[in-house]
């Protein structure tokens, strides 16, 4: 036997002993025919394939089920970019989520324990980003949560600082705690300003236990640190000078618009000045691609039980800081950081205020949305390669939002989640 043929021989040997991995089995491929599609403007009539549970528009050579939608309108599944209620176990908020068309959750703020979970970032539920503990200053935001939930027994003692939060009164805070976070392997960052501009005020006085935030500078820091470990930072603000200091600190999102949670004294004077994001900072938000997280859909509901004198100008604070983010370009997401509920009840408030019109809604909450929650994946648009998940609406939201709750069906990777009328309609129905 030739020497070429020897090691021939013997490599054939080497590879029949190795053994092989069983081929996963096939995805069914689907026709999903009869509906209407959104394109990024409107909605054009076409039917869509999954294969290998991503969209394409040519039929391929197989095709296991065609799936009449019933003349529906076909959206992307939607994100929801501000809520804590994704979590292990939370069966209700998940089932909430799949309801309402949501598949992207992100949760800045939670106890590392509770991300595993059957229905978590598996093809049976929702996908969940985490930050885990938040940075805060001592006796900040959002200590007081914690500690009412800590006397209840919902929390431990071990839950509080090094857990939900870290505590951070300066550099050498950030030195030692630091790893422990890194540790706990986080998705991003969430850090947290209040009233940054009543910094030294608020610092020391017990009134505002729980109503103060991060020194600007320390800001800075976790913001350089995390950037350094590859993970994004969102920060949340309250006023419009946290808006300003979260832009020059380097923040890669800002969570909540100005004002979503008016001081009792902006109340009584019918004052909000103090919530008008600059132009200045909107120009560097955009310029830097920061995004910003809505979260005013429970203020815009409270707004009914106050006086005009009080409600007109704080909407037309709301008004000019959306205005002003979307001339600039400033992404802006729908989060409701609403525990009850869920993005859905954001996105109609919005509508019903006025503040965005109904493409614009559809875009934020269904494209911008769950691309900023998972910028690797391809999601958030129904084209030619794209994650099969998507939602059917009964009627067209762009002639009318409230479409948005008549929800059919939502789909994930192709395969129904939710099918309304079933009695098995949330959880792997099939389609």
């Amino acid at each position: 036997m030739a020497r070429r043929d020897r090691i021939a021989w013997v490599l054939l040997l080497l590879m029949s002993a190795v053994p092989q991995r069983a081929e996963e089995p096939r995805r069914p491929s689907y026709a999903f025919k009869n509906a209407r599609w959104f394109d990024g403007r409107t909605f054009t009539a076409r039917t869509l394939y999954s294969v290998g549970g991503r969209l394409q528009s040519r039929r391929p050579a197989r095709v296991d089920r065609e799936i009449d939608l019933a003349a529906g309108f076909v959206i992307p599944a939607c994100g929801e970019a501000h809520n804590h209620n994704a979590t292990a176990q939370n069966d209700k908020a998940i089932d909430d989520y799949l309801r309402s068309g949501i598949l992207y959750v992100k949760n800045p703020t939670n106890l590392p324990r509770v991300r595993q979970d059957p229905r978590i970032n598996t093809p049976a539920g929702i996908d969940v980003v985490f930050s885990n503990g938040g940075f805060t200053a001592p006796g900040g935001h959002p200590l007081a949560l914690v500690a009412r939930n800590q006397a209840s027994g919902a929390m431990t003692q071990e839950d509080g600082d090094g857990g939900f939060y870290y505590t951070l009164a300066s550099l050498a805070d950030l030195d030692q705690k630091w790893p422990r976070f890194l540790a706990s392997r986080p998705d991003f960052v969430k850090a947290t300003l209040v009233y940054s501009e009543e910094l030294e005020k608020r610092k020391n006085d017990e009134r505002y236990f729980s109503r103060r935030g991060l020194d600007p500078a320390l800001l800075r820091s976790v913001i350089e640190r995390a950037h350094t470990a590859g993970l994004t930072v969102s920060t949340h603000v309250e006023s419009a000078a946290d808006f300003s200091a979260a832009v020059e600190a380097g923040a890669d999102e800002i969570n909540h618009m100005p004002g979503f949670w008016p001081s009792d004294e902006a109340i009584a004077a019918g004052d909000f000045e103090r919530y008008r994001i600059r132009e200045a900072d909107a120009r560097k938000a955009g310029a830097r691609g920061i995004r910003v997280v809505t979260t005013i859909g429970e203020s815009l509901r409270r707004m009914k039980t106050m006086s005009e004198a009080t409600r007109g100008p704080l909407l037309d604070v709301y008004r000019s800081n959306l205005a002003l983010l979307g001339r600039h370009g400033v992404p802006i997401l729908i989060g409701s950081d609403q525990f009850r509920e869920t993005s859905l009840g954001e996105a109609l408030a919005l509508s019903d205020s006025g503040l965005m019109s109904n493409l614009q809604l559809v875009r934020a909450w269904c494209e911008v949305t769950p691309q900023a929650i998972f910028p690797g994946r391809r999601i958030g648009r129904l084209r030619d390669g794209f994650e099969a998940n998507f939602a059917v609406l009964a009627e067209d939201p762009l002639a009318s939002f409230a479409a948005v709750k008549s929800i059919r069906r939502l789909y994930k990777q192709g395969e129904a989640l939710f099918i309304s009328g079933r009695r098995d309609d949330v959880g792997g129905s099939p389609p």
